[in-house]
């Protein structure tokens, strides 16, 4: 795999979102799965397949001062822009974890439908979405990891 190039700020904060998210698992579960078994062992799978990807791939990370932060795939702490395929509409979402205190309008978790759905993706790949108003397709069209 190509090295992946993100700024001082922008790994840290890609380690620190690893650590937490690992430590936080089980709370994850407890605190936001509540109710339905069913969504809480594919939420626990989840979890556990981000958890390993992301351990996996550490390595493919350099840094540099220099960095525009692009990634090739969507981790949580990333910033997505997406384009609705029928309308052409773009949106904008940070990918984030649910415990994550301060919550922007543009944020989504990864419990959330778009959260769900987006993890792992690649720039230029496709997904659906299924909602109450029907099924909506997207691409996603770029995206870089927030350096907070």
């Amino acid at each position: 795999m190509q090295k992946i190039k993100l700024t001082k700020g922008a790994f840290n904060n890609l380690l620190y979102n690893l650590v937490e998210m690992e430590s936080r698992r089980d709370e994850i579960l407890d605190e936001y799965l509540t109710g339905d078994l069913k969504e809480r062992e594919e939420i626990s799978a989840m979890l556990d397949d981000y958890i390993e990807f992301m351990n996996k791939i550490m390595g493919s990370f350099s840094v540099q001062q220099t960095a525009k932060n692009e990634m090739p795939f969507v981790v949580v702490g990333c910033r997505v822009t997406i384009e609705d395929v029928a309308s052409k509409e773009q949106f904008e979402y940070c990918i984030i974890p649910p415990f994550k205190k301060e919550i922007r309008y543009c944020d989504a978790t990864i419990l959330s439908p778009i959260g769900k759905s987006i993890l792992k993706k690649r720039k230029g790949e496709c997904f659906s979405i299924q909602a109450p108003g029907g099924e909506f397709k997207y691409k996603i069209l770029s995206i870089v990891y927030e350096e907070i």
